[in-house]
């Protein structure tokens, strides 16, 4: 199971982008019935490249890409 506290900006309003400027690395995941994404921030430190702290945002406000697999709609 995939846990994680969702960044998101709420219903209404802007939101401000806790990690400024810094780089950093999108990830998204997808799959026919789960899609997630996570923002991992990147520093530049003793000669090496480091990416710590993935953070999982709210992918319907974020999403990098359109989603691949279609929606399945329940039946009600």
């Amino acid at each position: 199971m995939i846990k994680c506290s969702i960044y998101s900006s709420g219903s209404q309003g802007s939101m401000k982008w806790k990690h400024g400027q810094h780089d950093g690395f999108f990830v998204q995941f997808e799959s026919p019935s789960l899609r997630r994404l996570w923002f991992i921030p990147s520093s530049y430190e003793k000669g090496q490249t480091l990416c710590r702290d993935p953070e999982c945002l709210d992918i319907s406000a974020h999403e990098v890409l359109l989603r691949l697999f279609k929606q399945k709609l329940s039946n009600s």
